[in-house]
């Protein structure tokens, strides 16, 4: 078995976002801001009960009552770096393709 490497890749942060699901099914996302209490990703899940409505993005509604739950995520930018560590970093995400 081998020993997998982990990338260190680095993006410039623009923003937070919460995606809301329901039963399962992506409903939509929104803006928020950080949040240095919560864990990004699956780590960052949490469940609640729609206290009233919750407008998203492109028209999408929660309704009051609704048991729903959001994922935390980063809205990643820019790569950091050299063009050389970017090129790098770049066809080593990509490697496994080219084998």
């Amino acid at each position: 078995m081998t020993k997998q490497k982990t990338l260190k890749t680095e993006y410039k942060v623009i923003g937070y976002y919460l995606e809301y699901f329901v039963d399962g099914k992506f409903i939509g996302s929104k803006p928020c801001e950080q949040d240095a209490a919560r864990n990004l990703g699956w780590a960052g899940k949490r469940f609640a009960y729609a206290t009233s409505d919750i407008k998203l993005d492109r028209n999408k509604t929660i309704k009051a009552g609704t048991k729903y739950y959001t994922y935390y995520n980063q809205l990643c930018g820019k790569l950091k770096g050299t063009h050389d560590e970017k090129v790098t970093n770049l066809y080593n995400l990509n490697a496994w393709r080219i084998k």
